[in-house]
């Protein structure tokens, strides 16, 4: 993630996510990457999760989603140590 952050690949940035979205332009990708890649409220720069709000959203979902089912913890929907592991490679 704290590669997206730095300024230098700004452009790599918005040329992947020109590729991965259909009909998005250049602005659409600014727009995207200022939202995502906010300092004060966007995705952290080292990528880790907030499992207190996965674990919100979880009981949220479970609560009012349709259909209604148990969604378990967490750390069912990702691995912290795949996260780590990628950082040091």
């Amino acid at each position: 993630m704290a590669r997206l952050y730095d300024e230098r690949n700004r452009q790599e940035a918005y040329a992947i996510f020109r590729a991965n979205v259909t009909g998005a332009d250049e602005r659409a990708a600014a727009t995207a990457h200022g939202v995502l890649f906010n300092p004060g409220n966007g995705m952290p720069a080292d990528g880790r999760i907030d499992e207190e709000a996965v674990r919100n959203v979880l009981a949220l979902r479970e609560r009012f989603g349709v259909p209604s089912r148990a969604l378990g913890s967490p750390r069912d929907y990702y691995d912290e140590a795949a996260r780590t592991s990628r950082r040091l490679r």
